[in-house]
């Protein structure tokens, strides 16, 4: 996933990846969504490896991906080809 790699690179600083794609099984444990973008190795969870998330972080990632949402936790971001609601800063819990 090429926007990971932006993220990545105007961060500069180490990220962890949570959840990257997923199987149906794997998705199911988690509780993803049954059309969830991770089936398909379209979605990513990240976190900063130190600290919180920034709003420089939540920048960067709604920069280089079209959909990001934020949690208590990670920042979901995926490709899914147009830019939607998720571009708002939403707080959820895990």
């Amino acid at each position: 996933m090429q926007s990971l790699g932006f993220v990545r690179l105007m961060f500069a600083k180490p990220i962890i990846v949570t959840s990257w794609a997923r199987c149906k099984y794997w998705n199911k444990m988690k509780k993803g969504k049954e059309d969830s973008f991770h089936l398909y190795g379209k979605a990513i969870d990240l976190k900063p490896q130190h600290g919180g998330i920034t709003k420089d972080f939540i920048e960067i990632c709604v920069e280089y991906f079209t959909w990001t949402k934020v949690y208590d936790g990670h920042i979901h971001c995926d490709i899914r080809g147009f830019r939607g609601l998720g571009q708002f800063l939403i707080l959820e819990e895990d």
